[in-house]
């Protein structure tokens, strides 16, 4: 298309008016869903999520420039932008921009469902250009004038180019909080519908925690929309909460559960079973928490209650499954209910802190339990010392504090870390460090030359300024390694090890997964583990010093050797496996070359 064309379709878009016919009702008259990616293939069917009829038809509406989709896996929230989009394309035609959280993501959606919907589509399949250099993984030109544009959140060029008048925002919570030093990825997106004013932003996603970019994005929406549905026996209309779940608690077989779970009514109280569902929706409304008159950006909230697809027994059982595992039962709130995780443990006074950590001393300094399978050790480097906590793990992701304390030099860190043995309660076996990281921040030469000496058992690592796109850690680059050889430092995200920690903290006493530290623990340990709480910066939660010139090193040091703990993958072992640096009494072991996760090692990284 030339540039007279161009700006012809530009104008005109300005000025068009919007046709009669929603987006609800175009998919329902030409929306197919293809027999391999669908479990019920054919037309598309309003009547099977009626819920999502209005959250597509606000798509129509004039005035409304951003809507906001906060929900559950599994209630159709793809095919909400799916269904826009092909609207968008044959009805509207205009320069359309879909960002996903990376690159691979976008490509395989692409490649898996957009291409899909637009060849299954006939009125969507005879506009796409003819031109073969028109189609590529990340962009596709109609004849019409439609520009569909796929970009990332980890791309600033991707995200900062031409003019688009759609937007669409998929998976927020999974985006970085900023690009390359630049602003969110979500405003510089923004930013590039400016020239439209009928504009459309769609914002996607499962939320995370409250600080997340989705639920801030619903929070701040000028109306919130959430969906009420008549109860079969008295007609009350109610908001599908989790807490009107209900099953006998004297049950205890979770297959047991499932078959038995059923949904309350706030108002009669009487039984709603899954059969009463299809119906619930059909008849269930749309309504808004608040009065407003005119506005611009509208909120939708969906739990995964509502969805077709999943029973109220399934929703019981899984909260039975996860309530004592923190990481597990965040993926419920998040993924099921479609609730923010909310943590209160860091915001309490240090005070109170320290004595709610004390209440996990349980090991004997020096002793490793006997459900121990690995050693590791974290080691935060000092101008004239060594910061060092020494951790043991168990499979279920129960962890020990063996040691904490500081060395002198170097000689003593090694003989404290690599050359000393610790004794396992109740035997007379021994284990030692299987894997320690050690901060590469701080003279940094002499790490490296720590590191040469006793690789694999040491690591060097280094803190990430980002969140490495959700990724715990990462290796180091090709480039590093050519240079540094096996000092390369691995990036650490410091965060994500923090939160770990922090819901370990949160587990009860004696249940699996639980964060214990050895009794008479020394008060400066103490004090530095609870030196820092979780605060909000922009649309992201962030660990922080409670105040100025606060100690925290061996609080990072714990960071370090969970890192480590990780990179042994000590949670995927067998439970009666031998501990990899168990020895017996009279033998000596220092070396362990296998530490490298079998994926790397099958790359030959090495």
């Amino acid at each position: 298309m030339d540039k007279k064309a161009r700006l012809f379709c530009f104008f005109w878009s300005l000025f068009k008016p919007a046709l009669d016919l929603g987006v609800s009702e175009w998919a329902a008259q030409n929306r197919y869903l293809p027999a391999h990616k669908t479990p019920e293939p054919g037309l598309w069917k309003n009547e099977r999520t009626p819920y999502l009829a209005k959250i597509m038809d606000m798509f129509n509406e004039v005035g409304v420039e951003e809507i906001v989709f906060c929900s559950a896996t599994q209630v159709g929230k793809t095919q909400v932008i799916l269904n826009m989009l092909g609207y968008a394309i044959d009805c509207q035609p205009d320069p359309i921009l879909v960002v996903y959280p990376s690159e691979d993501v976008g490509k395989d959606i692409f490649k898996d469902y957009i291409k899909p919907m637009i060849d299954s589509c006939p009125t969507l399949k005879e506009k796409v250009s003819e031109s073969v250099d028109d189609t590529t993984l990340t962009r596709m030109a109609f004849k019409n004038g439609a520009i569909l544009t796929l970009a990332w959140a980890n791309s600033p060029s991707k995200l900062a180019s031409k003019p688009i008048r759609y937007l669409f925002l998929d998976e927020v919570d999974k985006y970085p909080t900023n690009v390359a030093k630049e602003a969110s990825p979500i405003e510089l997106a923004k930013e590039r519908t400016t020239n439209f004013i009928n504009k459309k932003i769609i914002m996607v996603s499962t939320p995370t925690t409250e600080a997340g970019h989705i639920w801030q994005a619903f929070q701040n929406a000028d109306v919130h929309f959430y969906y009420f549905v008549p109860c079969p026996h008295c007609g009350t209309k109610q908001k599908l909460k989790f807490e009107q779940v209900k099953w006998d608690t004297e049950v205890k077989s979770y297959s047991e559960v499932e078959k038995i779970a059923y949904y309350e009514c706030e108002k009669c109280k009487k039984k709603i079973y899954d059969y009463h569902k299809p119906q619930m929706l059909e008849k269930g409304v749309w309504k808004p928490d608040n009065r407003v008159k005119d506005y611009k950006t509208v909120g939708f909230h969906l739990s995964g209650l509502y969805s077709p697809w999943r029973t109220f027994g399934q929703f019981a059982r899984k909260f039975l499954e996860t309530k004592s595992s923190p990481e597990k039962l965040q993926n419920f709130i998040n993924s099921w209910l479609a609730e923010p995780w909310k943590d209160n443990t860091e915001v309490m006074k240090q005070e109170e802190a320290i004595e709610e950590l004390k209440k996990y001393m349980f090991n004997e300094q020096g002793k490793v339990p006997k459900d121990a399978v690995a050693l590791t050790a974290g080691i935060d480097v000092q101008e004239n010392c060594f910061y060092f906590v020494i951790r043991a793990w168990g499979t279920d992701l129960t962890s020990w504090l063996i040691l904490e304390g500081i060395a002198a030099d170097w000689e003593q860190l090694a003989k404290i870390i690599f050359l000393n043995r610790y004794p396992v309660e109740g035997s007379t076996d021994f284990m030692t460090v299987e894997k320690a990281c050690i901060d590469s921040g701080y003279r940094t030469k002499e790490v490296y030359q720590f590191v040469q000496q006793w690789y694999p058992l040491a690591i060097a690592i280094k803190g990430a300024s980002t969140d490495l796109g959700g990724r715990p850690f990462e290796m180091p680059s090709q480039k590093a390694f050519r240079q540094l050889g096996k000092a390369a430092p691995f990036r650490i995200n410091t965060n994500y090890y923090k939160d770990f920690i922090s819901l370990r903290r949160r587990i009860p006493v004696g249940e699996a997964g639980a964060w214990y530290i050895y009794q008479g623990v020394s008060n400066d340990y103490l004090k530095q583990i609870t030196s820092e709480i979780v605060v909000k910066k922009r649309n992201s939660l962030k660990w922080e010093p409670r105040t100025t010139n606060i100690k925290n090193h061996l609080w990072d040091a714990e960071v370090y050797a969970t890192a480590a703990a990780d990179m042994l993958q000590v949670w995927f072992r067998e439970k009666k496996e031998k501990p990899k640096n168990q020895v017996k009494k009279g033998e000596f072991n220092t070396r362990n070359a296998d530490w490298l996760p079998k994926q790397y090692r099958r790359n030959n990284w090495l």
